[in-house]
């Protein structure tokens, strides 16, 4: 019995130091990549944004997005209001969202593999739903990797900070 005892917390000791050795790598390989990562989603970000604001070809736009925007993605806006990927494009090209300026974007990243969260805010003037405004937007963007490496945007949350 006592034999068994030591064999089976032999067993689990080993297991748990595999284990803890094998998160230790990860955690690592994510310390390693992170600036890679932060990086290349700062010019994801910012390579969908930009259109929005300084490109006049709506079709072009709405092109974009409906590549860069999952079938079933959701926007989450401060205003309460839950659009599907349908309105959101709709509402950008039709200018029920238009972007006037916006300052420096800040980005902080969670990456999970497959799934990167990234958290930013910037300072952003227009309208939307007909009202002006003007302040800090805070977002977090889920995007989703797909089989093909390719990113798409699979939700979005914001809320307008007033400064």
């Amino acid at each position: 019995m006592k034999e068994t005892i030591c064999q089976t917390f032999a067993a689990v000791s080993t297991i748990i130091v595999i284990a803890g050795c094998a998160h230790n790598s990860a955690q690592r390989a994510y310390e390693h990549d992170h600036t890679a990562v932060l990086a290349q989603f700062k010019a994801i970000e910012e390579g969908w944004l930009n259109p929005i604001q300084f490109n006049s070809d709506k079709q072009a736009v709405r092109s974009m997005l409906h590549d860069l925007l999952t079938d079933d993605f959701a926007y989450q806006h401060g205003s309460g209001k839950l659009l599907t990927k349908a309105q959101y494009i709709d509402l950008l090209y039709t200018g029920g969202i238009t972007v006037t300026q916006r300052g420096e974007l800040s980005l902080r990243i969670r990456d999970y593999g497959d799934t990167i969260i990234t958290y930013g805010s910037s300072t952003m003037a227009g309208e939307i739903f007909g009202g002006a405004y003007d302040g800090r937007l805070r977002f977090i963007n889920v995007w989703r990797r797909l089989g093909n490496g390719k990113w798409q945007l699979a939700h979005r949350n914001s809320e307008l900070l007033s400064d």
